[in-house]
């Protein structure tokens, strides 16, 4: 399932018998065809079992806006052979993007993370307002990947209240209120 900027892979098995562990593979999907594929995680079987067992998820932060993805599992058993699942398929549709995931901790009371997420690699800034809109501090001006990346700053400095967080990527702005507790 796709799950806002990532991908959370379940499954389920109604019995087994000798199995040893599945291995989660994702491959590139593109109009010239899918890619080789990759395995992106692993986790033990249940072994011998005759009643439903889940597992998961299994989650894929790896993923840009614009992609599309095919994932299935190879179920290998003790004895070491194996075969795979049939084939899913997730598409992340959509431009450039880019948002505030969440600042933490809340409230602040001296360092704090902005987590933020891109759809691609993009020049960004991330700064913090008072809620008169006077700039405090820029937290970040450059380069990210695409994906989730973190920027951590110091609130020491600054008195407590409420304040803006604002990211500018592009023809694309976020905003988030903060509260800082001392």
């Amino acid at each position: 399932n796709k799950v806002s900027n990532r991908v959370e892979l379940n499954w389920s098995t109604a019995s087994e018998n000798n199995s040893s562990r599945f291995e989660v593979e994702k491959a590139e999907v593109t109009k010239a065809g899918t890619s080789t594929y990759n395995k992106i995680d692993e986790l033990a079987a249940k072994g011998n079992s005759s009643i439903i067992s889940y597992y998961g998820p299994v989650v894929d932060r790896n993923v840009q806006f614009g992609n599309t993805y095919s994932y299935r599992l190879k179920m290998i058993d003790k004895d070491g052979s194996f075969s795979y699942s049939g084939e899913k398929v997730v598409t992340f549709e959509g431009d450039a993007s880019a948002y505030i995931n969440q600042v933490t901790p809340s409230p602040i009371m001296s360092d704090a993370k902005v987590s933020v997420v891109l759809s691609q690699n993009m020049n960004i800034s991330v700064e913090l307002f008072d809620m008169n809109g006077k700039l405090i501090k820029t937290l970040f001006t450059g380069e990210k990947a695409a994906g989730e990346s973190t920027i951590s700053f110091n609130a020491n400095d600054l008195a407590s209240g409420s304040y803006l967080v604002i990211l500018k990527a592009g023809e694309t702005s976020a905003m988030k209120v903060v509260q800082i507790n001392k």
